[in-house]
């Protein structure tokens, strides 16, 4: 439903519909993606980002712009795990991932997750 629609609907702008979740007040929308992990989706910027660059190093992109393979997770230690366990970072980044790599990848998800509690 677009945002023409929406309005001949009688829906608000800012309002939660069940295509686009992330609707800001002005009636544009926020780009989604959608957790490898748990399958939910949710605005970009709330996601968490891992990247394979073009020499194969796999790291958590902060800025969530950095080039290369991406793959999305929620902020969530449940989330990081569920991906660790059915391997789904590997599966989305198109690249073998051993534990020592999963280790090194929570160390920098725990330190994002850290950053963004103190920015709250």
């Amino acid at each position: 439903m677009n945002t023409r629609e929406s309005k001949r609907a009688g829906m608000r702008a800012g309002t939660e519909t069940a295509e686009h979740k992330t609707v800001c007040k002005t009636g544009h929308r926020f780009p989604e993606r959608s957790c490898v992990a748990c399958g939910a989706s949710d605005a970009k910027g709330r996601l968490v980002r891992f990247v394979r660059g073009k020499d194969g190093s796999i790291a958590c992109d902060a800025s969530g712009r950095a080039r290369g393979r991406g793959a999305y997770l929620c902020a969530r230690e449940e989330c990081f795990r569920a991906a660790e366990k059915r391997s789904r970072l590997s599966a989305a980044l198109k690249c073998p991932l051993d534990s020592e790599d999963y280790q090194r990848l929570h160390g920098e998800f725990s330190a994002f997750l850290a950053r963004l509690e103190q920015k709250a």
